[in-house]
């Protein structure tokens, strides 16, 4: 490949959140990682309230809204959304609701 092709990939690994940087130059590939930064929701450290074991947090627009919510699961199969609560620019987590189906909380048992 000529040239260097540059690409970010957000990494979200437990509660913090880091930045990938993967670039291509001459045939050679490198990996940057910018330090991780806490996750926090309604302004506390994600998980400080939820308690959840194993977070694994994935961004997805779930409400069809245009804004990516952050949507986090546990070892016991429980599911948590944040809700974007910024317009603009960084993403600003509002407190953990549980994900529902048909007004009951949805679990996805993994045992």
């Amino acid at each position: 490949m000529k040239g260097i092709m540059v690409a970010a990939v957000a990494a979200v690994v437990s509660t913090t959140l880091a930045l990938e940087r993967i670039s291509w130059a001459g045939g050679t590939r490198k990996v940057d990682f910018d330090a991780p930064v806490r996750l926090l929701a309604d302004g506390k450290p994600l998980n400080e309230v939820e308690c959840m074991l194993y977070p694994s947090p994935v961004l997805l627009d779930i409400d069809s809204d245009g804004q990516r919510e952050l949507v986090c699961g546990d070892l016991g199969g429980n599911l948590w959304v944040y809700e974007n609560v910024e317009e603009e620019g960084d993403a600003t987590w509002g407190p953990a609701v549980r994900l529902q189906s048909e007004g009951k909380d949805l679990e996805l048992p993994n045992w």
